[in-house]
């Protein structure tokens, strides 16, 4: 087995004559192997632009005592018209955090374009983005940042690898994970979706022949093209910001409760959300 890192961005795994990839998106070995990277919806390359909807998260620690507004044990989320905000209080964790402080992640979409560099994710930042639309925000009951302990800003795009495997000289190139597959977080299912990757691949791995590659393949790549059109919906429906006007959010968050309330809905939406809906039968 031999371990081999190419540039700054992918790891890459040769065993035998195959090669594995996990990376970044943008994956040196995809496009050396003219694999094409595509949104699925409008089939045009999958490249980064201002004009994605734009989330920006971070890890914070809040100031005590806390506001009656900032939940201890669940997570908060509000809609408005520029979009969703969620603050989720974080109870575990290995970093130490100041005396009369609280961990909490802070995550929310901004205008297209809008967001800054990495230099201007800092508290003040943040700050004025939770007096704005976090909670309390209608009451003046906002939370204060102590510190902001890590940041970041991400533009949400949908790619979707047009093989997942390719014959080249005597080997083979292998896709899994986000070297094959982008797409929002919304709903939380990138990391369940690379996991099933790497289980499905091993077994491909096992048997060793383009058969097995192409079954890989063909489950792969329809799961992944399902999360993707689930994962769009979810973000139109947060992200979008005419939904979040008054009057139509209201109808909109009454549609959502009425439609969780139909019997096996809630069931059908974690199975799906978890990933366990694209298991195998046996």
């Amino acid at each position: 087995m031999l371990l081999v890192r190419m540039g700054p961005n992918p790891w890459c795994v040769s065993l035998r004559s195959y090669l594995k990839t996990y990376s970044r998106a943008l994956c040196q070995i995809r496009e050396a192997a003219d694999i094409a990277f595509l949104d699925p919806r409008t089939q045009q390359p999958s490249i980064p632009s201002d004009d994605n909807i734009q989330v920006v998260l971070a890890d914070v620690t809040f100031e005590e005592p806390l506001p009656p507004s900032v939940p201890t044990s669940r997570l908060w989320g509000g809609f408005d018209p520029d979009g969703f905000t969620v603050v989720i209080p974080v109870r575990k964790s290995g970093r130490e955090t100041r005396p009369g402080t609280d961990l909490y992640r802070v995550a929310m979409n901004v205008p297209p374009g809008s967001a800054p560099d990495q230099a201007g994710l800092n508290a003040e930042y943040f700050q004025r983005l939770l007096d704005a639309r976090g909670p309390g925000h209608t009451t003046g009951q906002t939370v204060r940042i102590a510190e902001v302990l890590t940041s970041s800003r991400y533009r949400v795009r949908s790619g979707l690898a047009s093989q997942f495997y390719k014959r080249i000289g005597n080997g083979w190139v292998l896709l899994a994970g986000d070297s094959a597959h982008i797409h929002s977080p919304m709903g939380g299912q990138g990391m369940n979706l690379g996991l099933s990757d790497g289980v499905h691949l091993g077994r491909a791995l096992v048997v060793g022949t383009e058969e097995a590659f192409k079954q890989y393949e063909l489950k792969r790549r329809t799961a992944a093209s399902e999360v993707i059109a689930f994962a769009e919906g979810l973000t139109r429906l947060a992200a979008n910001t005419w939904l979040n006007a008054p009057y139509i959010s209201t109808i909109r968050n009454w549609l959502v409760w009425g439609v969780s309330k139909i019997p096996g809905n809630a069931t059908r939406a974690a199975w799906r959300v978890s990933g366990l809906v694209y298991r195998d039968p046996e």
